[in-house]
């Protein structure tokens, strides 16, 4: 099996916590990994599908990021746009699209979901990936 991770560097101090925790989580599966940073979440989904378009193996992508809200509405149109790329991207290619973006009030919400004090956010991403993979991989046995 293998996964990309894409990590926003905006609000790194936050997706630095999700994205290891994702790919210690990948490790102990024996995934095969590959990483890359992108500014902001804006940019994940573009990132995303040049992985699936160059990399023929790659069996998802698990994107990351934080948005948190600051004093405008810039967040939620950020939100939405990373939201809507990820969804298009895995519709277009058939190819796994994690959304792992945290979209949160503040930055104590953000590290609470990263660090284990409410959820283990980027635990929980690879485990979808991986889940979802495995799902592909046994309908097309069945199919096949």
């Amino acid at each position: 099996m293998k996964i990309a991770i894409v990590q926003a560097q905006w609000n790194a101090e936050i997706t630095d916590i999700l994205a290891n925790s994702c790919e210690d989580t990948l490790k102990k599966e024996n995934v095969n990994i590959i990483k890359f940073n992108v500014a902001g979440a804006v940019e994940l989904p573009v990132m995303a599908k040049n992985i699936i378009m160059y990399d023929e193996n790659v069996d998802a992508v698990i994107c990351i990021g934080a948005v948190i809200k600051g004093g405008t509405d810039h967040d939620k149109y950020v939100a939405s746009q990373a939201a809507y790329g990820c969804q298009k991207v895995a519709i277009d290619t058939s190819v796994p699209v994690v959304f792992g973006v945290l979209t949160v009030p503040n930055k104590e919400l953000a590290l609470q979901r990263a660090n284990g004090e409410h959820s283990y956010s980027g635990i929980e991403w690879a485990n979808a990936a991986i889940q979802i993979v495995k799902n592909i991989q046994q309908l097309q046995e069945d199919v096949i």
